[in-house]
């Protein structure tokens, strides 16, 4: 019996959960907007960094947005932002300089996104 009251609140949580993502859902554009915009920031940031130690503080920030970006896609009806947003991740993840092609590549990605 208790198993049946552990599987009822379960579902309780589960409906409430679904919920909120769907009382959230209709936001998520303008949320996943500012979220690349601040990608864009990161970016424009570590192009202009006078060393490589500032250069992959940048990049990490943008890998930590890229990361959320990645974790709401799907969540919200947006599949390719999920998609997108793991391959940002895997450009950025732990990388300390980048050469001039992974700006453009990482530049490629925010405009994918945006549109």
């Amino acid at each position: 019996m208790n198993s049946d009251i552990e599987e009822g609140e379960m579902e309780k949580r589960l409906a409430r959960a679904e919920a909120a993502i769907a009382a959230l859902a209709p936001t998520y554009v303008g949320w996943a907007l500012a979220d690349i915009e601040k990608c864009a920031e990161w970016l424009a940031a570590a192009r202009a960094a006078p060393d490589a130690d500032k250069s992959a503080d940048a990049v990490q920030a943008l890998f930590g947005v890229a990361h959320n970006i990645k974790g709401q896609g799907s969540s919200f009806g947006y599949p390719l932002m999920t998609q997108l947003g793991a391959s940002l991740c895997r450009l950025t993840r732990n990388r300390g300089t980048l050469a001039a092609s992974d700006f453009e590549l990482i530049a490629s990605h925010l405009a994918a996104m945006r549109l």
